[in-house]
Formats: structure tokens, C-alpha cells, sequence
């Protein structure tokens, strides 16, 4: 009977323990999802995509990436040579304006065709 009761409890605490594992899984995916789209909303604000034209070669995109990735607002920066875009992805609460943007792009010695931004990417 000891063994019975020993086995009894055994299986409730395992029980026990399943349903808090579903539960704070639960508690986790709902804070993914919250967090997921607070980062989507962020991420809308701070993207930039940039149509150059001028952009050939590897050597091109690498130019680019190093002019952007000196500035301290730029997270991060992705040149696609085959659609002639630079995305340009900048740190939380902060940007750097058109006017700049078309700067750094002109003075590096391509030629700023259009910039779009924000969340109707």
C-alpha cells in the first residue's frame, strides 16, 4: 500500500508539474507575440529603403556600408546590387534625415533616385 501511495504522489506532482510547464508557456507565447509586434512597430519608424542608381558591383555595396556603418545612428545596412536598393536600418529613436541620406549617397558617388520609409514598405 506504501508503494501504491508513493506511486500515487509521484504521478500527481508530474502532473503538476506538466500543467505549470503548459502554463508558462502559454504566459510566453503571449509575451512574444506582445514584444514581436512593439519591434515591428519600432522597426517601421526606423527603416529606410534607399533606390540607387549607379550600384554594379560588390565594391559598390561595400563603399556604401562603409560610409553608413561610420554613423552612429545606423544599426544595420543591406545593399541588394540586383534591385538597386540599400536598406538602411537605424538604432532606436534614432534616424538621420532625407536631406543627409541623399547626401551620403550622392557624395559616395551614386545618384539617390527615391527614399522610402516607415511601415508601408
Amino acid at each position: 500500500m506504501k508503494t501504491l501511495y508513493n506511486n500515487k504522489l509521484q504521478w500527481t506532482l508530474i502532473i503538476v508539474l506538466i500543467n505549470l510547464s503548459f502554463s508558462n508557456n502559454a504566459k510566453d507565447l503571449e509575451n512574444d507575440n506582445s514584444i514581436a509586434t512593439h519591434q515591428k512597430t519600432e522597426s517601421c519608424d526606423q527603416l529606410v529603403i534607399a533606390e540607387v542608381n549607379g550600384l554594379v558591383c560588390d565594391f559598390c555595396a561595400r563603399a556604401l556600408e562603409k560610409v553608413f556603418n561610420k554613423k552612429s545612428e545606423v544599426s544595420a545596412i543591406d545593399v541588394n546590387l540586383d534591385e538597386g536598393q540599400v536598406e538602411i536600418q537605424f538604432k532606436y529613436q534614432q534616424h538621420i534625415d532625407d536631406e543627409s541620406l541623399k547626401k551620403l549617397i550622392n557624395d559616395s558617388g551614386y545618384n539617390l533616385t527615391q527614399l522610402k520609409s516607415g511601415c508601408e514598405l
